[in-house]
């Protein structure tokens, strides 16, 4: 008859229905003697503590069928290092100086310094009237990169505009990665580089000069 095969991470090499479940697959049915072989997709939650588990099964783990060994179904296989991406602001930059209202160029490095691969995640580009760039600093723009590999590192360029209301001043330049706490790193504390400072002013329109002809006719 039908029964499950339970698929589990656990801490140690014993394997019980305690440890935590990421999967199972259903076998139909098993003549004596026969085997079940099969590859099945289970998802990492997100929650779950760096380091290492041990991949571990148990047959019929709901205690459906009556068996002539009870004690035998668990098993331990192979372990697992549960590892997360490191994502840290190497440069970010802009223009010296701004109109309120107008468009900007910012660039931006960002690396992987993590094992795991990084999937999708966004980069915040601040305004701050101090060196110390946070989440609830201006920010005027961002940018999404798909997916970094562990060592490996993204660079662009964002153009983004200064709110015409913002005050004149000078302010920092600063980017964020994975500004919406989206991805799980090993270090969260080295999301935040500040760049260089730009000076927010106003056009200035001086006359610089004025000529025209020496003389002239009336009606001309």
């Amino acid at each position: 008859a039908s029964f499950y095969v339970g698929l589990y991470l656990s801490t140690d090499a014993v394997i019980t229905t305690a440890d935590l479940r990421v999967g199972q697959r259903s076998v139909a049915s098993l003549a004596p003697g026969a085997s079940s072989t099969a590859t099945t997709v289970v998802t990492i939650p997100t929650t779950l503590a760096l380091g290492n588990y041990y991949i571990g099964a148990i047959a019929d783990y709901t205690n459906l069928r009556v068996e002539s060994n009870e004690t035998n179904n668990s098993f331990a296989g192979n372990q697992i290092s549960i590892v997360a991406p490191d994502m840290v602001m190497m440069t970010v930059s802009g223009p010296a100086n701004g109109t309120p209202g107008t468009t900007i160029s910012i660039t931006d490095t960002v690396t992987n310094q993590g094992i795991g691969t990084a999937a999708s995640f966004s980069i915040g580009l601040y305004l701050s009237t101090d060196a110390i760039i946070a989440t609830t600093d201006l920010r005027v723009g961002a940018r999404t990169v798909a997916s970094l590999a562990g060592g490996a590192s993204s660079t662009a360029t964002t153009v983004v505009t200064i709110p015409a209301t913002l005050a004149l001043g000078t302010y920092y330049i600063g980017a964020i990665a994975d500004y919406t706490n989206t991805r799980v790193e090993t270090n969260e504390a080295n999301n935040v580089l500040t760049g260089n400072q730009i000076d927010v002013v106003l056009p200035d329109l001086v006359m610089a000069a004025v000529s025209g002809p020496t003389s002239s006719t009336i009606g001309t």
